[in-house]
């Protein structure tokens, strides 16, 4: 069970007090065959009260909202192992599908807090992958992808590249997110650790139409476990 809660107040505009409960059930299990699947059944409830408007953030009107939002998501994964040149390979495809009413997204609910969407690896696998509690991805959605890794004495080679396909197409996703259209862009991520004092990474998001890079990410931290340093590179294609 998860409960969130929060009180926002201006000195101009829009106040909006919310509280949420989530209770949930979860159940892992392994086929004979070394597959492993992962069902969770949630109902969540969001109560919102606002004094103001709740599409405009202006201080005219006052009211009350209230939601349900039951979900139904799977995962499922299956790893193949083995060594080759003495080195450990893991070949791992992964999948998700999740299921939740539409319609959750009404106007009289403020959106303060999913405002800034951003479709990359850490979302790929999400049921709902908006950042926030106010704003829901609901209907029927799949996703579907391919982890690998290599692993030698103190250095690893590991990383994942994937898709996802909504059956119901959300108009508050932004086409420069790549997840505007029922087929979304692919996106990834490569990691790479030779050594405790090196670990350097690579994401990237490539579109769906013509297969050009829309993000890509480089980064590195390095030095000892005293005194480490990051740097990151991040170049986004021109999108007005």
């Amino acid at each position: 069970i998860d409960t969130s809660a929060v009180a926002l107040t201006r000195t101009g505009g829009l106040d909006t007090r919310r509280v949420s409960a989530t209770g949930g059930w979860q159940l892992p299990w392994y086929s004979p065959i070394g597959d492993r699947y992962e069902l969770r059944l949630d109902l969540r409830g969001d109560f919102y009260q606002t004094d103001g408007n709740p599409q405009t953030f202006e201080e005219d009107g006052t009211g009350t909202e209230g939601r349900l939002i039951p979900r139904a998501t799977l995962h499922w994964s299956w790893p193949f192992i083995g060594e080759v040149f003495g080195l450990s390979q893991v070949i791992e495809p992964v999948a998700m599908a999740t299921w939740a009413p539409t319609g959750l997204n009404d106007d009289e609910i403020p959106n303060e807090d999913s405002r800034d969407f951003e479709f990359d690896d850490t979302s790929l696998f999400e049921p709902n992958r908006f950042p926030g509690f106010d704003r829901v991805q609901g209907g029927t959605s799949v996703a579907y992808g391919l982890r690998f890794g290599t692993y030698a004495p103190g250095g690893v080679v590991s990383g994942l590249i994937g898709q996802a396909y909504t059956f119901d197409e959300d108009p508050e996703f932004d086409p420069s997110t790549g997840f505007d259209d029922k087929l979304s862009d692919y996106v990834g991520r490569v990691d790479f650790s030779p050594g405790p004092w090196l670990d350097a990474r690579y994401r990237f998001r490539v579109d769906r139409e013509d297969f050009e890079f829309v993000r890509n990410e480089v980064g590195f931290t390095a030095g000892p476990p005293e005194v480490r340093f990051a740097v990151d590179y991040l170049m986004l294609r021109d999108d007005p």
